[in-house]
């Protein structure tokens, strides 16, 4: 048999990662209902300059970095860091909802943040680094696959969810941009 075969583990991440994406729409509508604006404005005001961004550390590939800060929009209002998920009420459901996952695959992976989100208390600096790892990843991985990268895209703007429909259907930006230039 000639070619490479793909694992099952490697199959069952593809699939949880599209399931993921395709959840990314009922996420942008609780965007609104659950106030996650005023905690983008807090997130936004924060010295995220001021915090010490260790990207290897924090699980931020160095492309996705780059594209961010290259585009003159402020690190912290799209990766998470430790001390804003300890200091900011809320700031942990606004990573988990810009990285587009469920408060039930953060269960899954081991990772509870109902009562982060409730604002009933604050996770501890052990926990908030694992918090930031884990959605970071999962951010620098989107952003990655994105061609284009505006703050209007970081903020479930229309740039934004096509590019995840797109990775939902399985093609990506390129992909779908060498097809519609190519019938040009």
């Amino acid at each position: 048999m000639k070619g490479k075969t793909k694992s099952p583990a490697a199959d069952h991440s593809k699939a949880w990662l599209l399931d993921q994406l395709t959840k990314s729409e009922f996420f942008h509508q609780k965007l609104h209902e659950w106030g996650l604006l005023a905690v983008a404005s807090a997130i936004e005001k924060a010295k995220g300059e001021q915090f010490k961004w260790d990207i290897s550390a924090l699980d931020i590939s160095k492309r996705a970095w780059e594209k961010v800060i290259h585009r003159g929009i402020k690190p912290v209002a799209v990766f998470a860091h430790p001390v804003i998920l300890e200091q900011t009420v809320g700031a942990v459901g606004y990573y988990r909802m810009l990285s587009m996952v469920s408060q039930k695959s953060m269960n899954r992976v081991g990772i509870p943040v109902v009562r982060y989100e409730e604002g009933r208390n604050a996770p501890a600096p052990a926990l908030a680094l694992a918090i930031a790892k884990h959605l970071n990843h999962i951010i620098s991985r989107l952003i990655n696959w994105m061609n284009t990268l505006t703050p209007v895209s970081l903020s479930y703007g229309e740039a934004w969810r096509r590019a995840l429909r797109r990775k939902a259907r399985g093609r990506t930006p390129r992909e779908v941009s060498r097809t519609s230039s190519s019938k040009a």
